[in-house]
Order: structure tokens, then sequence, then C-alpha cells
């Protein structure tokens, strides 16, 4: 029987095509060929994931509970600890209202247009993120608890968050404070756990080619990098 290997993740773990990015470049691929045939790498990565929507039941029943995994690999908290200037649920209801509603669709454009040429200021008054970070403590903890709890998990290895370019930071307040503070707490729930260890990505992102342009999704070197790291871990494990 193959030992699943699951990686729980974001658009990080994700093929970008119009940045370079094919699938055979991602580090889930690439660790596939580094491990052994008894392995099998799920990669469960969906777009714009945070660990709330991690945690809808469906999810992770789907994802998690029912894989059997030996090794669980966790990379969320950018798109949880980003700067936003409306949070999902004012998104979804402007989204409505402008699907429905043509007239309301034309000033909601011009507000949006004049918020993000004021994106710093915004973010400095109006701290939204989409999970915030007592909401992202609670929720990540509890996915932990629940993964370090299934008889079949021997393993968990925790991504931490890259830091992110400059330009972005300059676009939005609280941005690298943010991370360090997400940082922070997924460290220290890392170091709860004896199942679990962590790659600091946040560390390698200031001594390698490790982000795109866009300051948050990773380059090829930053995936050849992640491949190797994880087979390090999943081979010691094994010793």
């Amino acid at each position: 029987m193959k030992k699943i290997v699951t990686i729980i993740g974001d658009s990080l773990s994700m093929a970008r095509p119009n940045e370079g990015i094919k699938l055979q470049d991602l580090y889930s691929y690439k660790l596939q060929c580094l491990l052994p045939d008894e392995y099998y790498v799920r990669n469960n990565a969906r777009r714009a994931n945070d660990v709330r929507i991690q945690m809808l039941p469906g999810n992770l029943t789907d994802d998690l509970l029912s894989s059997g995994s030996e090794v669980i690999v966790i990379q969320l908290g950018i798109v949880d600890c980003a700067p936003r200037l409306f949070s999902r649920r004012q998104l979804a209801v402007l989204k409505t209202l402008t699907g429905f509603n043509s007239v309301i669709a034309f000033p909601f454009k011009l507000y949006q247009k004049l918020l993000t040429k004021n994106r710093r200021f915004v973010t400095t008054i109006f701290k939204k993120t989409y999970v915030p970070h007592h909401l992202f403590k609670q929720h990540y903890s509890r996915l932990v608890e629940k993964l370090t709890a299934m008889p079949d998990t021997k393993q968990i290895v925790l991504i931490n968050i890259a830091d992110t370019s400059e330009t972005n930071k300059a676009k939005s307040y609280h941005f690298e404070e943010h991370i360090q503070n997400y940082n922070a707490t997924i460290a220290k729930i890392c170091a709860a756990h004896k199942k679990c260890e962590l790659i600091d990505l946040f560390q390698l992102s200031h001594e390698h080619d490790m982000i795109l342009p866009d300051g948050i999704h990773l380059t090829i070197t930053a995936h050849n990098l992640l491949s190797r790291l994880l087979h390090e871990r999943i081979a010691g494990n094994e010793k």
C-alpha cells in the first residue's frame, strides 16, 4: 500500500502558467520524483484558500480525514494575513449587488479604483484581513490538533509565510507585521506538537530568489528548494 503525502495549501502550491510555473515545476511534483515509489503525493491545494475555508466540514473531510495520510504538509497563511480593502463578506455582497444591478456597478468600480489608488492610507485606517489573527490562531490550531489525532499521521510539516516584496509593503500598511505575527503563531503551534516540524520559508525568502514579481507566489527556485527540504524531512523521519 502507498504511503500518502498530502499537501494542504493555497495558490503558492499550484501552477501559474502565465508566470512560467508549470505542473512539473511544483514542489509537489518534484517531491514525488525524489521520494521512493512507495510514496504517493496528493496536492490538495486550492486557490485563495485560508484556514477558515480549509476547516469547513466538507473540505476537512474530503482533503484530510478520509485520506489516511502518513505525512501532511501545510502551507497556509498568506491569504489569511494579507491586508485587504474589503473583507470576503463585503466582496460577496458587492458582487451580488453589482451582478443584479448595472447602475450600482459603475459607481462601485469608481469607488474601488479610488480605494486602490489610496491603498496604503486605507489599509492604515481599516485593518482588514480575510482571517483576523485571533481567528487564524484558533483555526490553525484546531486543524493541526485534528491532524495529529489521526492514527495514520506520523509527520506534519508546517511551511510558514514567506516575506513579501518591498513594493507590496509600500502599497499596504502592516503587511510585514502581519506576516511576522501570523508566523509567530505557526511557530508556537508547531512547537506544541511532537509530530510537527517547521520549514522557515520567511527566512529562506531572504536568502534565495524565492518570490515572483508579484511579491507573493513562488519561483521555480523556491519549488526546487522546498521539494528538497521536504524530501530530507520525510526521509529523515524514516530512519
